[in-house]
């Protein structure tokens, strides 16, 4: 499996790329990923049915992350799909999913997962926060941030990668409702 393609059966969590370009493994050496998935309550399930659709996004981004860890929100047209209790975001006449985040409250979804191999390990965290909500806009902040190991054994290869021991993508964005869901 090629290592794009790896990247995308892990959700495009980008710490699973650690394995095959910093830890030089083979391709039968995957990384240990563990994901931590919120049970769904009434109030995800609302906020689910209440992005559900196509938007078009306006965003702006800062970040203290290399441009290759950098994880952000697409700008111009998304699909938000859901499916299994998970929010499923995906640029329009893509099927590939960019992120799947899951409602913690009537405001906030997450994700968070951690990749570890050959004893190093790196955690990804992503919060999207609702500020403004209506049935045709949306508001808010995504924020992603990435750790890793700061022991010795682990730096070369980290360092290698461009990985700093941590850092920050925040995206805000202001959304316009397409219509129905695309």
């Amino acid at each position: 499996m090629g290592q794009d393609l790896r990247c995308h059966v892990f959700r495009y969590l980008r710490l699973c790329c650690i394995g095959v370009w910093v830890f030089s493994v083979s391709c039968a050496a995957e990384p240990t990923i563990t994901e931590a998935i919120p049970p769904l309550t009434d109030e995800g399930r609302h906020l689910l049915d209440r992005l559900e659709g196509g938007w078009s996004l306006q965003i702006t981004v800062s970040s203290t992350c290399p441009s290759e860890w950098r994880r952000e929100l697409p700008a111009g047209q998304v699909v938000f799909a859901v499916e299994d209790g998970a929010l499923r975001i995906q640029e329009r006449g893509s099927s590939l999913t960019l992120f799947t985040l899951y409602p913690v409250d009537d405001t906030t979804l997450v994700y968070s997962a951690t990749a570890s191999l050959a004893g190093c390990t790196a955690r990804e965290r992503a919060e999207l926060v609702m500020e403004t909500l209506t049935s045709s806009t949306s508001s808010g902040t995504f924020q992603v941030d990435i750790t890793r190991d700061s022991a010795a054994a682990c730096d070369a290869w980290f360092d290698d990668e461009g990985l700093p021991e941590s850092c920050t993508t925040t995206t805000t964005y202001q959304g316009l409702r397409l219509g129905a869901a695309l």
